[in-house]
């Protein structure tokens, strides 16, 4: 019986190590995509409806009989630093070799359409039958002119990687199918409803520190201190707010994240716990250290600069990180995924278990420690030491 064990143990390192090849190396390639018949101050972004709900499900692919679905499309807005729009189409793939990372990523093929002021996008892309799949993904980057606007449709906003809109605003994530304007600040929402008796503001300061038990979608945001809280009153009424020292804590036993939205600006974040919220996203900080621990199905999107980000993750989430950063150390347990490609870092730690996928662009040093079950796509040429 041991034997028998032994080798199907054998085995599975074998097969999976061979795999892990396949993805070895990252090519990236970037082409401007040509706006010339554009010619209003506002854009259109349509993304289309998911035409492939009922195929098989397996994290962003689905499978039909004849071709590979693949659901990773994003789009990133971003203020231009000309007074024209520009949209950027950025392809991925990874390879066995950069040679084949680089014949992948051109091959895949994204027909996007130009109409009038008009950008309409597919939610997906295919690959079809014995075509290989490495990680493809497509990403657009639409660069808005200050004072031009751009309109949302509500499939546009769930595609949003990234989003440049100003501090104290409302966030396109829920907001859609409206205009939004690009200022010196960033995006500003023009016909968004304004504050009602849906949002109530709570009068804290001086915390460096938040911690959010419960269930509720949370948007953090560098700027001066201001705490509103949006939903029903019966809704709002179930948050319990408290200080600690520098910490702000924030505790709901609501059942749904639909039912309330915590919208959070404070100067500086050192430190940010949640457990069992929704979806998070913290947006602008610029930081020496910050740590981040989150523990549930959550998924987290964070825009930062900090020269040395601590992450614990423990649940089956997704946290995408972008910015600017010297030193990361990541403890990934229970299928935590982490994508911190756009977050270059010059040293990393990693240690991941549970099936967890990694994407790291590392320049000196990565130090990780995975279990069998763990999988790293590193960007950059760093000296790996394994423990």
């Amino acid at each position: 019986m041991w034997s028998f064990w032994l080798v199907n143990l054998i085995t599975c390192i074998v097969v999976g190590a061979m795999l892990g090849r396949q993805f070895n190396q990252g090519s990236r390639i970037d082409s401007d995509v040509d706006l010339s018949e554009i010619t209003s101050d506002t854009i259109n972004i349509f993304v289309e409806e998911d035409q492939f709900s009922e195929a098989i499900t397996i994290g962003d692919l689905r499978i039909n009989d004849e071709s590979l679905i693949v659901n990773k499309v994003r789009l990133n807005i971003k203020k231009s630093k000309t007074p024209d729009f520009k949209l950027t189409q950025r392809t991925r793939s990874r390879g066995k070799s950069q040679q084949e990372a680089s014949q992948l990523a051109k091959t895949v093929n994204y027909d996007y359409k130009i109409e009038s002021n008009t950008l309409n996008f597919p939610a997906n892309f295919m690959l079809l039958k014995g075509e290989k799949w490495r990680g493809q993904n497509v990403e657009f980057i639409l660069e808005v002119p200050e004072g031009k606007t751009i309109k949302l449709n509500k499939h546009a906003s769930y595609s949003l990687n990234n989003f440049d809109y100003a501090e104290n605003n409302r966030t396109p994530w829920r907001y859609n199918e409206n205009q939004w304007q690009m200022g010196s600040e960033g995006m500003t929402c023009l016909d968004c409803p304004k504050p009602t008796d849906l949002d109530a503001f709570y009068d804290f300061s001086d915390f460096e520190n938040l911690s959010i038990d419960g269930k509720m979608k949370v948007y953090v945001d560098r700027g001066d201190y201001k705490i509103r809280l949006s939903g029903k009153d019966r809704y709002k009424d179930k948050v319990d707010f408290f200080k600690v020292g520098k910490t702000l804590n924030v505790t709901t036993e609501l059942d749904h994240s639909r039912d309330i939205s915590l919208y959070v600006t404070m100067p500086s974040l050192k430190g940010f716990t949640s457990d069992e919220t929704e979806d998070i996203r913290i947006r602008g900080f610029k930081e020496k250290t910050m740590s981040i621990r989150n523990e549930g199905r959550q998924d987290i999107k964070a825009h930062i600069e900090v020269d040395s980000l601590l992450l614990s993750l423990r649940g089956s989430q997704e946290v995408d990180v972008k910015g600017v950063g010297k030193y990361l150390r990541a403890d990934l347990k229970k299928g935590a995924d982490l994508d911190a490609e756009h977050f270059e870092v010059q040293h990393a730690k990693i240690v991941a278990e549970r099936r967890s996928n990694i994407n790291v662009a590392v320049t000196e040093t990565l130090q990780q420690t995975l279990d069998e079950d763990a999988k790293i796509s590193v960007d950059g040429d760093p000296v790996i030491i394994e423990n």
